[in-house]
C-alpha cells in the first residue's frame, strides 16, 4: 500500500484486504477529504460472529434490488452531510461497481422497500481452511418506518442466507438508531474511530 491513508480508512480488515491497491488508490484519491478523520461525530464498527447463536426467521424477506434503485431509495431516505465520507454516495457507488456489490430491500407490512443494503460477500483463504466474510458497508432505511423492525428483518434473512458468515456492518454513526437493532442481534463493535481518540475494543 503506498499510500499511508490506506491504514486509516475505517473499514474491516478483511475488506481492506480483499480489494487491490490499485483500485484502492482510485477511490481515495477520487474521494477522500483532505482530513480523513473528518467525520462528524464518532461512528462504530461492528461484527457478528457465527458463533453467536442462531436468528430467527423474519416475517419478512429479503429481495434483490438494482444498484440504480438502491441508490434512488438511499437519496429519499438519506441526509448526506449526516453520514461519514466513507459512506457518501459517490464514495460508495464509485466501490460498489468495482467491486460488484449487490442491493437488497426489505417490505414491512406491506410497505416497501422499508429498508435496504449493499452487501459484499469476500471469500477468504488460509491454507487449505476457508472462510466468508458478509461485508454491508452501508444500510438506510424510510424515515417514516424507521429501522427498529425494518433493519431486523434484513439482518435477520441475511444472516439464514449466509450463516457462516463473519457479518459486519461498518461506519456507523454513534447517535444512529440502527445500533441499538445491532446490539440486540448479538453484534459487538470491534472499532471506534472518529474525532476522539482511537479505541479498540
Amino acid at each position: 500500500m503506498s499510500d499511508p491513508r490506506l491504514l486509516d480508512v475505517p473499514i474491516h480488515p478483511h475488506a481492506r484486504a480483499a480489494l487491490s491497491r490499485e483500485a484502492w488508490e482510485q477511490l481515495l484519491y477520487a474521494h477522500t477529504p483532505p482530513r480523513i478523520d473528518d467525520v462528524g461525530e464518532e461512528i462504530l464498527n461492528w461484527e457478528r460472529a457465527p458463533d453467536r447463536g442462531v436468528l430467527h426467521d423474519p416475517p419478512e424477506r429479503i429481495y434483490v434490488l438494482s444498484l440504480d434503485v438502491y441508490f434512488a431509495y438511499r437519496d429519499m431516505w438519506v441526509e448526506e452531510q449526516e453520514l461519514p465520507w466513507p459512506r457518501r454516495k459517490a464514495f460508495l457507488k464509485t466501490w460498489a461497481h468495482r467491486v460488484g456489490m449487490r442491493a437488497y430491500g426489505v417490505n414491512v407490512r406491506g410497505h416497501g422497500p422499508a429498508a435496504a443494503c449493499l452487501i459484499w460477500p469476500i471469500q477468504r483463504h488460509n491454507g487449505h481452511r476457508r472462510s466468508s466474510t458478509l461485508y454491508i458497508p452501508d444500510l438506510v432505511w424510510d424515515p417514516q418506518v424507521g429501522v427498529r423492525t425494518s433493519g431486523r428483518y434484513l439482518l435477520q434473512d441475511l444472516y439464514l442466507r449466509h450463516p457462516d458468515a463473519l457479518a459486519v456492518v461498518d461506519m456507523v454513526p454513534v447517535s444512529s438508531e440502527v445500533n441499538a437493532v445491532l446490539m440486540a442481534l448479538g453484534y459487538r463493535v470491534y472499532h471506534r474511530w472518529g474525532p476522539t481518540p482511537d479505541r479498540r475494543e
